[in-house]
């Protein structure tokens, strides 16, 4: 993988991501229009020095970024996807040691009739960051384990396996990926999907957005890296293209 890896440096290399915001907006899409060129001369070489192996991809992305349509499209075009949040849902409302956990820290009120009252314990952890780290150590680990448990499965049958998380450098978990893909977009294109898609108040998603890694931080340490500030049309042409490139990765 050291030849791949030399050549994502190269493109994906925390000097180019600090230069995009010196950019006005023809000089981006100029260096974006060149980011795809690189990205498709990467696909050939790979294939031509038959770099493959299995591999788990993670994606992530801020609240609005766009990740989770990202992961769709994946799943579209034939993929196993796993989305965290699902599947933290899932442990919150059936493990038995989880329950015990949350009921022992924040109270009988968090299940109603065996079922986790999700707006009793969000309002529990509110503009509170020691319960939100006590829910989150409550959460995160048997969530990381069921992800990476279902993607070794997976690699079992098949050559490539995505899991969509939110916090994935948040909950430390990127280690169990071979790639991470982050999926960012400017701030205020964020905040209008949000309060387009949940009517949600720009102050309630800026709170929020406060809480998770600068995305700054996180385009220096991912993989790859989807700006997705265009139409959905020009994201679903960006995830194809990073597609191209896992299925060449991929043995």
């Amino acid at each position: 993988m050291a030849l791949a890896q030399f050549y994502l440096i190269i493109l994906l290399s925390e000097e180019f991501c600090e230069m995009q915001y010196t950019f006005n907006n023809s000089e981006q899409s100029l260096f974006y229009d060149l980011s795809f060129h690189f990205l498709y001369l990467l696909i050939i070489l790979l294939q031509e020095k038959g770099i493959k192996m299995p591999i788990k991809i993670g994606i992530t992305g801020g609240i609005g970024s766009g990740k989770t349509a990202v992961a769709k499209l994946f799943e579209e075009s034939g993929y196993a996807v796993f989305y965290a949040d699902s599947i933290a849902k899932q442990l919150l409302a059936e493990d038995d040691k989880i329950k015990f956990k949350i009921i022992t820290a924040f109270g009988k009120k968090s299940y109603v009739k065996g079922l986790p009252d999700r707006g009793y314990i969000a309002k529990s952890v509110f503009n509170n960051p020691e319960k939100l780290a006590v829910i989150n150590s409550i959460i995160h680990p048997p969530t990381i384990r069921k992800i990476k448990k279902l993607c070794e499965a997976e690699l079992i049958r098949n050559d490539m396996v995505f899991a969509e998380a939110a916090l994935i450098y948040e909950a430390n978990m990127q280690d169990i990926f071979d790639y991470v893909l982050l999926v960012t977009a400017d701030e205020e294109s964020r905040i209008n999907r949000i309060v387009k898609r949940d009517n949600s108040d720009k102050n309630e998603i800026k709170r929020r957005m406060a809480n998770q890694i600068p995305e700054e931080k996180k385009i220096s340490r991912a993989d790859f890296v989807i700006h997705n500030d265009g139409t959905l049309q020009d994201l679903e042409s960006k995830a194809n293209l990073f597609l191209s490139v896992f299925k060449s990765l991929a043995k």
